[in-house]
């Protein structure tokens, strides 16, 4: 609960102080873009510095640290969930998408076990979010003719190549097998990373 305040939060004061578009919708839609952005950038940083810290182990038990990590997304899916059904900015992939990593997310932290997957679920996922984000931002402010745009697009189809392309198949096989895993969260893991 703290971490969907803490994104509502954030979303509220960046909506309430800044009007980017007079089209409603597109506004907030820009909006979410923007705590989006932000999102990806922490979940890749934390989770960054958590598999430096503890490495790759599918087996690791979960940790306050971890879990930690985990929920900060978890709160960031139900925000954003929250916030596109007000705006009407909503459609059935974000709905299946959201629904599924809430309770992907919420079932290992109530398990008490297989958290550290969804870590490197954020690791790889969010790699390539950041330029994807500033792309999309890009887009609202009709920069997309633009050689920064142009960057961003290759930034983003370059590092989504590699890390869902290459690596995550490859840490698909060894979480699948993982005993240690709910299996609603591997299902989650892999609905994350490709």
């Amino acid at each position: 609960l703290i971490f969907i305040m803490m994104w509502l939060t954030l979303f509220f004061l960046i909506h309430f102080a800044f009007t980017f578009k007079k089209d409603k919708k597109e506004d907030a839609l820009l909006k979410t873009h923007i705590v989006a952005l932000l999102h990806g950038v922490l979940s890749f940083i934390f989770s960054s510095m958590f598999i430096n810290e503890f490495g790759i182990d599918f087996e690791l038990k979960n940790s306050p640290l971890s879990v930690r990590i985990v929920s900060l997304s978890l709160g960031y899916f139900n925000y954003d969930l929250i916030i596109c059904i007000i705006f009407g900015i909503w459609d059935w992939k974000l709905m299946w998408h959201h629904g599924l990593a809430i309770i992907g997310f919420l079932t290992p932290i109530l398990l008490g076990k297989g958290v550290f997957v969804l870590v490197l679920a954020l690791f790889l996922g969010e790699s390539s979010n950041f330029p994807m984000h500033v792309r999309a931002l890009l887009k609202f402010f009709y920069l997309k003719h633009t050689k920064i745009y142009e960057l961003f697009d290759i930034m983003y189809f370059l590092i989504y190549i590699f890390a869902r392309g290459v690596i995550s198949p490859y840490y698909s096989v060894f979480a699948l097998l993982s005993k240690s895993i709910p299996m609603f969260t591997k299902i989650t893991f892999a609905a994350q990373v490709f």
